[in-house]
């Protein structure tokens, strides 16, 4: 098989499926968006990222950037269903210093259009997260608009805007095994289906960067690093919400705890907590496998009890109600961190 199109984005997660919507937008036609996955759990970090969306950031540029992804994701539904769950975020402070950096972050939000933001009281916070201790806390950093994604089903959403204009087509389950480059100018792609030919290649294969680069000899500064979520067992408080669906229902704010590197959020009837405070675990992308399913991928990372003990502790510290219950899931998710090479050849994040 051979075919050409105007461009190939390889990879239909939340950044391929993105591009090709945006470019729909712009008017483009003839676009092919390939992936080794099925569509569209297709396994990669889209297909288990936790969801949340902070908007406050020092770099005006990505505080902008996040504040229309809000916006973009407010706007998109499928079947029916939101793609953004406006619950509001906020950050708690365990020391009073880092209650002052709220302040600064308050300082930021402003000059940078979050006008909402504010500082509130331990109680206005337990409002918002009736699990959380309020005696622990000075209060909370708190942004009405920030809140959860539902990622696959807002890649489902752009990628049927895109068909429905018939700007382009997406194809699952077709890896890319090599890159067709003459005179250092690409042509196309090479699957085990075929060749397909185009006078633009993307690669927006996050934790499969890497390796994407090196079979087209050149380098890409990303590396997937393992990140640590645990479910608790279901809340008895949070019956209404019972679902079997991955992409959960969410009322409560997305919560996060940056003295010890934590965010909760809920997930239909329970809480996920997210854990970066573990050792860095790289890894590279060749020892990533083609997933069969979405589920599979995480598991392709044993998970790792004795990073998570200070976490699960602290959660429950915080969170009196958390250390009733078990965990019943636990995986190493794996993202796309950025990569550079130090003077002395060291990789560092």
């Amino acid at each position: 098989m051979s075919r050409k199109s105007r461009i190939i984005i390889v990879g239909s997660g939340i950044v391929g499926a993105s591009t090709a919507y945006h470019l729909a937008q712009l008017g483009w036609k003839d676009m092919l968006i390939l992936d080794q996955g099925p569509l569209f759990e297709t396994g990669g970090s889209t297909s288990h990222a936790p969801g949340g969306v902070f908007q406050t950031n020092p770099s005006r540029m990505m505080c902008k950037f996040a504040q229309y992804t809000v916006d973009l994701l407010r706007s998109l539904t499928y079947e029916g269903k939101p793609c953004f769950h406006t619950v509001g975020g906020i950050e708690v402070s365990k020391t009073k210093e880092r209650h002052e950096d709220l302040y600064r972050k308050l300082g930021i939000a402003h000059s940078y259009g979050l006008t909402d933001a504010k500082i509130i009281s331990p109680d206005e916070v337990l409002k918002m997260s009736p699990f959380i201790d309020p005696e622990k806390i000075h209060g909370g950093y708190y942004v009405p608009t920030d809140g959860l994604a539902a990622p696959v089903r807002a890649v489902r959403a752009m990628a049927k805007y895109v068909t429905d204009l018939n700007a382009g087509e997406f194809i699952g389950d077709t890896p890319v095994t090599g890159f067709k480059i003459s005179n250092n100018q690409i042509r196309g792609v090479e699957t085990p289906h075929g060749e397909y030919e185009a006078d633009i290649v993307l690669v927006s294969t996050g934790i499969w960067a890497p390796k994407m680069g090196r079979l087209a000899n050149i380098s890409l500064p990303l590396v997937p690093c393992e990140h640590q979520m645990a479910w608790l067992e279901p809340f008895d408080e949070l019956k209404e919400f019972q679902a079997e669906h991955k992409e959960a229902q969410v009322e409560h704010a997305l919560m996060r705890h940056q003295d010890y590197s934590l965010y909760f959020r809920q997930w239909n009837d329970t809480y996920v907590i997210g854990n970066y405070r573990h050792e860095p675990r790289i890894l590279e992308s060749e020892e990533l496998k083609k997933p069969e399913d979405a589920e599979e991928m995480p598991s392709l990372v044993d998970f790792r009890p004795d990073d998570f003990a200070g976490a699960h502790q602290e959660s429950n510290w915080l969170f009196p109600k958390f250390a009733e219950k078990k965990l019943t899931r636990k995986i190493n998710g794996l993202f796309s961190f950025t990569l550079m090479e130090s003077s002395n050849g060291r990789n560092i994040n």
